[in-house]
């Protein structure tokens, strides 16, 4: 496969309110916290292939304002700082979105002399169709998952894909009902590394597997989260997450635990 280079881009931070975004009990240890979280997305260059996963963009439009941190400045958006790499956006090949929350794909377009064009006009658009939802589709999503769809460049998945070069798309719902992550299969000398977008928001999940985001269907959620975690502590490999800063993999203790640890 060759060299693979993976540059993480931290696009801004959102306001992170643990007590309501878990639903916490007055008396958890992590009552009254409010975090400040990442917004991540990742470009992946191997040979041949330019691949994005998640068009993150700092963007409020349909986002509540309890997200929004008071009087903080975002950093250069996704286009720029992919251009401050070297990496050029009409080279992308490939756009996974992990899954139809506006954070995921508000930068899949831009907006130049009043009209909106593809951030990434020669990629393939990758999007389970579980999260196609096109009946409810307001101002953002028409100027962005509908544009890439006029375009013919948006492909629906359905299970697991095999993109080629090592990169498989697998569902893992829970967070929407088609919420996907990326897995790049490690060279001989590599190890695998998973992009896991929002299977987890905030490190207070790696201790206590009973919490999880309030929106999210609880059952998948929990069977993803399980499944990638069997998936680390047997085959080894990194994971990436859109709102946790580093990488992480999975060690199993004694009587088979399976715990999180920061690489």
């Amino acid at each position: 496969m060759g060299t693979v280079k993976i540059t993480p881009l931290n696009i801004g931070k959102l306001r992170f309110d643990l007590t309501d975004i878990y639903s916490l009990p007055t008396d958890h240890s992590n009552t009254g916290q409010v975090a400040e979280i990442p917004m991540f997305c990742f470009h992946i260059s191997i040979p041949g292939r330019s691949v994005i996963v998640d068009a993150v963009a700092y963007n409020f439009e349909k986002m509540s304002e309890t997200y929004q941190i008071p009087g903080y400045e975002p950093p250069p958006n996704l286009l720029e700082q992919l251009s401050a790499h070297s990496i050029e956006a009409e080279q992308v090949s490939d756009v996974i979105i992990t899954h139809a929350h506006s954070d995921h794909y508000a930068g899949l377009c831009k907006e130049m002399n009043g009209h909106h064009h593809l951030s990434f006009p020669n990629a393939q658009h990758y999007l389970n169709v579980a999260d196609w939802q096109p009946e409810h589709f307001e101002a953002l999503e028409e100027r962005t998952l509908r544009l890439v769809e006029q375009k013919r460049m948006l492909i629906l998945t359905a299970g697991v894909v095999d993109l080629g070069d090592g990169m498989t798309i697998l569902p893992m719902p829970g967070e929407s009902p088609g919420h996907q992550i990326l897995h790049l299969a490690g060279e001989a000398e590599g190890q695998d590394t998973y992009f896991a977008g929002d299977l987890y928001h905030h490190q207070i999940e790696f201790v206590d597997e009973a919490i999880n985001v309030s929106w999210a269907d609880l059952k998948e959620m929990q069977a993803s989260k399980s499944a990638l975690m069997k998936r680390l502590a047997s085959e080894g490999g990194v994971v990436y997450f859109t709102h946790i800063s580093g990488s992480f993999c999975v060690s199993e203790q004694e009587r088979g635990q399976l715990v999180w640890q920061e690489t």
